[in-house]
């Protein structure tokens, strides 16, 4: 599988992406679901349920423990 940011636009993403931080420093943001891009303002949904709060906590209440 290819690793995306390798000089490809294609594959998947590997996190963190740093080998190592400096004191103080900060690593990668991952964007978690349901949670609100700030820039954009959009909320990032569960695949597989309706695009609304409800439905997603409906759905996530529903999956197999």
């Amino acid at each position: 599988m290819p690793v995306k940011g390798s000089g490809l636009a294609d594959g998947i993403e590997v996190f963190p992406k740093h080998d190592e931080i400096g004191a103080g420093e900060f690593g990668n943001a991952i964007r978690g679901p349901l949670g609100v891009h700030r820039g954009a303002g959009r909320r990032y949904w569960f695949y597989g349920a309706d695009y609304g709060l409800e439905a997603q906590m409906s759905y996530l209440n529903q999956l197999q423990k």
